[in-house]
């Protein structure tokens, strides 16, 4: 599946772009929370993880224009400091899924990502899917049509 991730910690991000396509998903990175809103505009996401303290935006602002303008769909993780835990409880009323206080867990991590994902989209995780030639695989989001892969683009694939 296909992720934004927003963090200003270089190291963060590459590792957490490298934990993330482990387990099969794509993963962009932003390193301000503008350039999350320009990469918002050009491409679709299945779930977002944002950097409480994006250098640029406050953490429950960004939530709020993200909600207003995405709906609830989308899952959003937050990742913060153990000092920001006060204002994360306000962020999750403001509509974030779920937060994660740093150092992170790369099981954990990958454990909550899998979870937000599987509820917010349940038939992708089912089995495949089976219309006559055509053979959808959720998980893999690939179509294969009398036994020959169709390459697909994302939003292909989702329409």
């Amino acid at each position: 599946m296909r992720i934004a991730t927003l963090d200003n910690e270089p190291c963060e991000m590459r590792w957490i772009k490298r934990m993330l396509a482990t387990i099969g998903h794509e993963c962009h990175v932003f390193a301000t929370g503008q350039s999350l809103l320009n990469g918002l505009r050009a491409k679709s996401y299945d779930l977002l993880l944002l950097d409480w303290r994006p250098p640029d935006l406050q953490g429950s602002e960004l939530v709020k224009w993200l909600r207003d303008r995405l709906g609830n769909r989308m899952p959003l993780l937050l990742l913060a400091g153990q000092r920001d835990k006060s204002d994360l409880i306000a962020s999750l009323m403001a509509g974030a899924d779920d937060f994660m206080l740093r150092p992170l867990s790369r099981a954990e991590l990958q454990a909550r990502v899998q979870a937000l994902l599987r509820r917010a989209y349940p038939t992708r995780f089912d089995n495949e899917l089976v219309c006559g030639p055509y053979h959808f695989n959720p998980v893999a989001r690939t179509l294969q049509l009398r036994d020959q892969l169709v390459p697909l683009k994302h939003r292909e694939y989702e329409l």
